[in-house]
């Protein structure tokens, strides 16, 4: 399982142009082809599990896709958030969209 989450952080920088550590929302003139995409961790150190919620909408705002993520082995929250965030660039790749913008709370 943690090959598994190393292979997963590794093929991430593949997809990321840019890390911005602030929140970033959709502005009004952006185009009708992105997709907002917010996600949420819930980490339990104690058992070393977490729990994710993401959610893609389009630029009105209307929900798109959502799913729900649950590991085990995850031993910092920070792998947690990185985790959430790989899955999250995932699912908007399966759903065919290449222009998004990531929101999480952290």
């Amino acid at each position: 399982m943690i090959q598994s989450q190393a292979v997963m952080l590794k093929n991430l920088k593949n997809h990321i142009f840019c890390i911005v550590p602030m929140l970033v929302t959709i502005a009004p003139n952006t185009t009708t082809s992105s997709k907002k995409v917010n996600f949420d961790v819930s980490f339990i150190s104690h058992y070393c599990k977490i729990g994710a919620c993401i959610v893609l909408r389009d630029f009105e705002g209307f929900v798109v896709g959502a799913t729900t993520l649950k590991l085990s082995n995850v031993t910092h929250s920070a792998i947690a958030e990185a985790l959430a965030t790989v899955k999250a660039i995932e699912i908007a790749m399966e759903m065919g969209h290449s222009l998004i913008f990531l929101e999480s709370d952290r």
